[in-house]
């Protein structure tokens, strides 16, 4: 397992750092961060699938009236 350790380098982040633990195959399983009070939230990640076919309209985004679109595809 290796961790990379993330610094921010401003302020109003919120967080003084954040690691990200990949596995031997590069994949993140896990990510802890500490926020400015030294509390530390950690996230798991289980069972992670990688390249699974999704449903094209699984996720859907419905911009609010006026507000001006830039693709940058």
């Amino acid at each position: 397992e290796k961790v990379i350790k993330l610094i921010p380098t401003d302020d109003f982040l919120g967080f003084n750092s954040a690691k990200i633990f990949v596995n031997r195959n590069y994949i993140v399983n896990k990510i802890e961060i500490e926020d400015y009070t030294n509390n530390y939230f950690a996230f798991s990640l289980n069972q992670v699938k990688i390249n699974r076919k999704l449903p094209e309209d699984l996720f859907n985004f419905l911009p609010p009236e006026g507000t001006d679109i830039i693709d940058l595809r």
